[in-house]
């Protein structure tokens, strides 16, 4: 036998036993398996391994395992939402579950590393489907089945709405926007009269600018529920709370003729507007695709109305 087949037996050796010993104690990282585990069982056999090179030797041995396994080639996408989902029970064993947008803080990185090696998973891998929002946001989902455990998105998002009427917003959205005020204007939904949705005022024609949907545009995405990514690079927001405009109060209509404008900016001007996809009647809602990613995140994050989550799940296939 080879030294490097030689060398490759022991370390097969070394991972098998770390296996072992984590059966017996889930919350046993490498560190501590070196520098507390080996000392005292194994000093004879495993004195020479260092922490660095187990991770790597596990990582690799996993690896080759897979390309050895035909069922093990290609990892699901609901594989990797239940591998992220387990992960976030992992840490509410542990108690280390922060915030919203806790979940991949690089504080949590050895515990991490500990995970992947009790499910036998590379973490270079994992740690891409951790960083991947849709995936994340549906093991979210996986986690949250109880909507009592999150806000409304009223509670977290809106203003006073007492005093917010729909005439005292289109006044305001009207003096920021008086071109779009010909055009639209913001109404109540009468079964919900907290949600607000935008109309049109007059016919408007495909590819017509309707109104202005924000005042500033931005290369790097920001953390705001009405910021709209127009391209790769682009985003489109707000520069404060007080600079609302017409085009924020557009829905989503979950279906392809519903949806009947697009987010469009001006270069020159630095500014979004929404465009018509088709032509509009007077009085119909003018609306908007958020987009899969969206929805994963808002129905992880926020309480929401049962037909809602049939409407997103169903028109963006969202796995609830």
């Amino acid at each position: 036998m080879s030294a490097i087949k030689h060398r490759e037996q022991e370390w097969i050796e070394v991972v098998e036993t770390y296996k072992k010993e984590l059966a017996q104690n889930e919350y046993l990282t490498q560190k501590m398996f070196v520098e507390e585990v080996i000392p005292q069982r194994y000093s004879d056999k495993f004195g020479w391994v260092t922490a660095n090179n187990l991770g790597k030797w596990i990582n690799k041995i996993y690896r080759d395992d897979c390309d050895k396994d035909d069922k093990r080639k290609f990892i699901t996408y609901s594989e990797k939402i239940t591998f992220c989902a387990e992960w976030i029970q992992f840490r509410k064993k542990r108690g280390t579950m922060g915030g919203s947008g806790d979940h991949d803080s690089d504080i949590h990185e050895p515990l991490f590393t500990t995970f992947c090696a009790q499910k036998m998973v590379n973490c270079s891998t994992a740690k891409s489907w951790k960083e991947n929002k849709d995936i994340m946001g549906q093991a979210i989902l996986a986690c949250m089945r109880n909507d009592e455990e999150k806000p409304s998105f009223d509670q977290y998002i809106y203003g006073n709405r007492d005093y917010w009427t729909v005439q005292r917003v289109n006044d305001f959205c009207g003096i920021m926007d008086s071109f779009g005020a010909k055009n639209v204007s913001i109404s109540s939904n009468n079964q919900y009269p907290s949600d607000y949705y935008l109309q049109a005022s007059v016919h408007l024609r495909k590819r017509q600018k309707i109104c202005m949907f924000s005042s500033k545009i931005e290369n790097a995405s920001p953390d705001d529920w009405y910021a709209y990514q127009i391209n790769t690079t682009t985003y489109a927001v707000f520069e404060n709370r007080n600079s609302a405009h017409f085009g924020m109060f557009m829905n989503d209509a979950f279906s392809v003729t519903g949806n009947n404008a697009r987010i469009s900016y001006s270069r020159g001007e630095q500014k979004a507007y929404v465009v018509a996809t088709r032509n509009i009647k007077p009085g119909e809602m003018i609306c908007v695709a958020y987009g899969r990613s969206y929805w994963v995140e808002y129905l992880s994050t926020f309480q929401c109305r049962a037909e809602l989550k049939v409407l997103a799940s169903r028109f963006y296939e969202i796995k609830m």
